[in-house]
């Protein structure tokens, strides 16, 4: 018995070598990489609106889940030459799939 877990560890320790991260035993990883970055998402939308524009700062000021809907609210500062333009980006998604169904960016004013 002693002589398998021995065999099992050295095929293990050639196949991946000693470097532990490369394997992952946590389930969370593969849901941490399906999970949608709504950041990144209203980021893109306020560029589409203002492509000449860089992106400053974002930041998150509201959430709210009902059921199976739900909204994220960003504050999105941009820089458009010497112009700065702050913009409200709303997301809204499906709560159990986290797909978006639309996004809506609002100029501050």
């Amino acid at each position: 018995m002693k002589k398998w877990w021995i065999s099992l560890f050295a095929s293990l320790v050639i196949i991946y070598g000693w470097n532990l991260e490369k394997v992952s035993f946590s389930s969370y990883s593969a849901q941490a990489a399906k999970t949608p970055d709504f950041t990144a998402a209203a980021k893109k939308e306020a560029v589409k609106v203002y492509p000449l524009s860089q992106v400053i700062m974002a930041k998150q000021i509201f959430e709210q889940t009902k059921k199976d809907q739900s909204l994220k609210q960003y504050h999105l500062t941009l820089a458009e030459g010497q112009r700065t333009i702050q913009v409200i980006v709303v997301i809204h998604y499906k709560t159990g799939t986290k797909k978006v169904h639309s996004v809506q960016v609002h100029e501050m004013k």
